[in-house]
């Protein structure tokens, strides 16, 4: 499997069955799953997102791009990346260290801290907890030193009470 097209379109279903799975486990209204092609972006994606019906909880997003890149969003900009590999699937380390993260959200085991200027979130950290451990990740934007920026601390909420 070494072509980039090849690689995507397992990559890409890899991602959507896992999503799927993940959805079917939640309570019936818990949640939307939505599934996107984005032809625009890096010559095509596909964007995949967990929506909960909770407005305290977080959104899941995961774009996936050429070569089998995957792009994890949780709340408004906690990032992750997953590469696939030589085989052209990510590996099954990656898919559960996926699904927990997911599974993480979407008990409402996660907080971010994010810096704004208006909309535009330039700075961010995510704390979330997997199984017992607290993951750390930090995101860094465009810099503003000396814009007036807003600090906003997010605890989510768990998708069902």
């Amino acid at each position: 499997m070494g072509t980039s097209p090849e690689r995507t379109a397992a990559v890409e279903s890899q991602i959507i069955e896992l999503f799927r799975k993940v959805a079917a486990g939640l309570p019936s209204g818990t949640a939307s799953l939505t599934i996107d092609s984005l032809p625009a972006l890096a010559h095509h994606a596909t964007r995949v997102e967990l929506a909960p019906a909770r407005s305290g909880a977080a959104k899941i997003v995961a774009v996936v791009v050429k070569r089998g890149v995957v792009y994890l969003t949780l709340g408004r900009a906690t990032p992750s990346e997953f590469q696939a590999s030589a085989d052209g699937f990510l590996d099954p380390p990656h898919m559960r260290e996926i699904e927990g993260l997911c599974r993480a959200v979407i008990e409402g085991c996660f907080e971010e801290d994010l810096w704004a200027l208006g909309p535009e979130v330039f700075k961010c950290t995510g704390k979330i907890t997997v199984r017992g451990r607290t993951r750390t990740v930090h995101y860094r934007g465009s810099f503003h030193p000396f814009a007036r920026t807003e600090r906003q601390h997010i605890r989510y909420a768990p998708y069902s009470k």
